[in-house]
């Protein structure tokens, strides 16, 4: 009898350690870069296994973290005080709330905790933002990083916190921009995978990781020396590659798909009219060119439609929306297409400003966020290449 208690014991054991990992690996697939939510200079959503997390606010007078269900139903704000007023608190008592940050840019979800990059508020005429550890309901919020000035954004890849920085050091003529790393488990532990001040001025306005790899885009601003750079960097090696010698002309832009690159380059430019012609590359990883694109993989790049993201399921094309090729606002558009060239639907820029910005989100949901409003559209409706209607689901 003992025996078979044993036995039935152990098997209790088996099964809920396999349920145990199984819940383990499904939450790990929120750790690594969230491609759908992150837009390469930051996010304004985040998905976890229990919901999604928006930033609300009004910029310049800081921003609230809120919480919507998965199915976007029901909306609270990201504050564990149950006497907070949070939007509606007075001037001085603001920074009280959980769901408070100033100039926030980025959120991140790492093993059951949130990770914000934010100001720092520090009382110092340079500008030092940080990162905040902080519980799924706001509570025990704690700096583990302070940078030496801007951080433009920070995502979490492969256990890593991978960060842009912007730093300018004392008696030297240019700014220093980097690309750190460090485990979130260990801040302290600081890896510097790139770092250049060959440039008088120069940002890194997008960044995004994929696999074993983190890509980005590098701007010299210099009046003598005006360039555009895609730079990647091999996380296993640390080998850094200047991505500007697949394309033949100018380097304009690079959106990473499934298991592959899409880089494009302007074959003309007028910009005094602000008008050009440009093509796509599919390109390897590790930025090996295959293929030039046409309007027989996507058709919408016949209409001048440009790649502005992509996913293991679908690549996402957006009319022209500024400058002398853009239509008419009411004639623009997004196309969702699978990786066949299949459209699988669209949706009309018609009911929004050109501040518009489309978040292509996860299986589930699409997004579109306007100011203080965010729109869902539901992906169970693409497959026959119909317009899709956005829903409102948030506004502060």
């Amino acid at each position: 009898m003992r025996k078979k208690m044993g036995i039935l014991f152990l098997m209790v054991i088996v099964l809920l350690t396999a349920c145990g990992n199984e819940n383990s690996e499904q939450e790990a697939e929120f750790w690594d870069y969230q491609r759908g939510f992150m837009r390469g200079w930051g996010n304004m959503i985040m998905e976890t296994p229990d919901g999604y997390y928006f930033w609300e606010g009004k910029g310049i007078f800081g921003e609230y973290l809120v919480f919507m269900d998965r199915e976007l139903k029901e909306s609270s704000f990201v504050c564990s005080k149950p006497e907070c007023l949070h939007e509606k608190e007075s001037d001085e008592n603001r920074e009280n709330c959980d769901a408070y940050f100033f100039e926030a840019k980025a959120m991140n979800y790492y093993n059951g905790k949130i990770y914000v990059l934010a100001d720092g508020r520090v009382p110092d005429l340079i500008s030092k933002d940080a990162i905040y550890e902080l519980e799924m309901d706001g509570s025990n919020r704690k700096q583990i990083y302070l940078g030496d000035g801007s951080i433009n954004t920070a995502c979490i890849h492969q256990g890593n916190m991978i960060l842009y920085e912007t730093k300018y050091i004392e008696g030297e003529k240019n700014q220093v921009v980097s690309i750190t790393k460090f485990p979130v488990n260990n801040p302290s532990d600081l890896e510097v995978l790139y770092e250049t001040n060959d440039y008088e001025e120069v940002t890194i306005n997008w960044l995004e990781c994929y696999q074993n790899y983190c890509y980005f885009i590098l701007d010299s601003l210099d009046p003598a020396n005006t360039s555009t750079h895609g730079i990647m960097i091999n996380l296993d090696t640390n080998e850094v590659k200047d991505l500007c010698g697949i394309v033949d002309n100018s380097f304009s832009h690079l959106v990473v798909g499934k298991d592959c690159l899409y880089i494009s380059d302007k074959l003309e430019e007028d910009k005094e009219n602000q008008t050009w012609k440009r093509q796509y590359h599919e390109c390897s990883l590790d930025g090996e060119k295959k293929r030039v694109l046409t309007e027989a993989d996507f058709e919408a790049l016949e209409r001048g439609a440009g790649i502005i993201k992509a996913d293991d399921q679908y690549v996402y094309l957006q009319d022209i929306s500024y400058g002398g090729n853009a239509a008419p606002i009411e004639e623009q558009n997004y196309y969702i297409y699978t990786y066949d060239g299949t459209l699988m639907g669209i949706v009309s820029h018609k009911n929004f400003s050109r501040a518009a910005e489309f978040i292509s989100g996860n299986d589930r949901y699409m997004f579109i966020r306007e100011g203080e409003k965010y729109y869902k559209i539901d992906k169970s409706q693409l497959g026959e290449g119909k317009e899709l209607v956005p829903e409102l689901i948030l506004e502060f």
